[in-house]
């Protein structure tokens, strides 16, 4: 997964600059030749023809479905130049996209980190009964009579220390 995540942030930090500047080639210096005003115009007036085939509304009727259908391929347009264009007191989406996916890849792998170390301390507490006990059971204070399979911490141990 942290693999697929490091490729996408790659691909993605590569392939930004190239679509900010294609982006910035459409926009022209923003006056309305600019390609993509066509494109949009293009778009608006496409969606007008698929909305009514066949039907011929009046004039306000049309120039009012054509400016909802440019307003909304426009706000198209500059939700895409959002996502690679810094925009003034903004960053692009993209580039706060990639700063979030690397602060959370590290902070991944860091929890991983922690949990690995949680697991070999608790494998460790696993071990340190059996040694302890392998310790008593080697010791010569051991009560006599106290089975040799029984830890001194059970109840049975207080009762075999009570019989003795």
């Amino acid at each position: 997964m942290i693999g697929y995540i490091e490729r996408f942030l790659g691909d993605l930090t590569t392939s930004s600059g190239e679509i900010a500047e294609l982006i910035r080639a459409l926009d022209g210096d923003g006056d309305a030749q600019a390609p993509v005003a066509r494109l949009l115009r293009q778009a608006a007036e496409r969606e007008l023809l698929d909305l009514a085939p066949g039907e011929s509304p009046d004039d306000d009727e049309r120039a009012r479905a054509f400016a909802e259908a440019w307003r909304r391929w426009h706000g198209h347009w500059e939700g895409l130049r959002a996502w690679f264009l810094d925009q003034p007191g903004r960053q692009a989406q993209a580039r706060m996209l990639r700063s979030s996916a690397r602060r959370a890849v590290t902070q991944l792998l860091e929890m991983v980190g922690r949990l690995n170390e949680r697991r070999m301390a608790a494998t460790d507490l696993e071990a340190a009964p059996i040694s302890r006990g392998d310790r008593w059971r080697a010791s010569p204070s051991r009560p006599s009579g106290m089975p040799l399979c029984v830890p001194p911490w059970s109840s049975v141990a207080e009762r075999c220390m009570k019989s003795s």
